[in-house]
């Protein structure tokens, strides 16, 4: 596998551009616990509160706070959260790495061109997990669609780019397909042409010693006359 040597800089590709854009997109959005809304009690510090009133409070929550039943709704387990954004950040970090990978192959010959495609490939199925994974948490907790539009535009954006820059390398597959099927010709010609060698030089062979019987028999035969 060679790695491309010339002047073009990963950053000028509109789909790594778009990707990096992405990736820093839906992280931000992490980073806001999905955009969720938090009860008041824990969104908000209440300034100069009095000791009473704090202790009213304390009362209250550690009151209830192990009863099911009085959970506020507005708020979900930070279980589901946490595993959610791990799921989320390892799926940016496939994309990322698969772009990198494919963009990294200089492709010479047919092989290379199909470990590109392996890579490209991967990186248009991280985008539908990803779209996939933000749509079932906005399903769970109850999240607007409307206000994650521009990170799924953006993803949507980003799968078009991909399968594009997989359809250009067609034209390059064509080529060294032909190539290749050229190199299989001339490769099959040489051998034909090795194997009828082969085979004349044993027919040649068995020629010669056919000859070389019969002068033997008619020497044997001579002397026999002779005698």
């Amino acid at each position: 596998m060679s790695v491309r040597k010339d002047q073009r800089s990963q950053s000028s590709m509109e789909f790594i551009k778009n990707a990096n854009r992405l990736r820093k997109a839906v992280t931000d959005w992490l980073f806001r616990d999905f955009g969720r809304r938090k009860s008041k009690v824990r969104s908000h510090t209440i300034q100069d509160i009095t000791l009473e009133d704090q202790e009213i409070i304390n009362d209250i929550i550690n009151r209830y706070e192990n009863q099911s039943k009085y959970i506020l709704k507005t708020d979900y387990p930070d279980w589901f959260i946490d595993f959610e954004r791990k799921t989320i950040i390892s799926i940016l970090r496939d994309l990322t790495s698969n772009i990198t990978h494919a963009n990294s192959i200089y492709a010479i010959n047919l092989d290379e061109l199909n470990e590109r495609r392996i890579y490209q490939d991967k990186a248009i199925g991280d985008c539908f997990d990803l779209k996939t994974e933000i749509e079932n948490i906005a399903e769970q907790i109850s999240l607007n669609l409307d206000k994650l539009s521009p990170i799924l535009e953006m993803l949507q954006k980003e799968i078009t780019l991909l399968k594009g820059w997989r359809q250009s390398d067609n034209k390059i597959r064509k080529k060294f397909e032909k190539t290749e099927l050229e190199n299989n010709e001339n490769m099959l010609i040489k051998t034909t042409s090795k194997i009828k060698e082969t085979i004349l030089n044993i027919f040649y062979l068995i020629i010669e010693e056919i000859n070389e019987k019969r002068n033997n028999d008619i020497f044997i035969i001579s002397e026999t006359k002779e005698k």
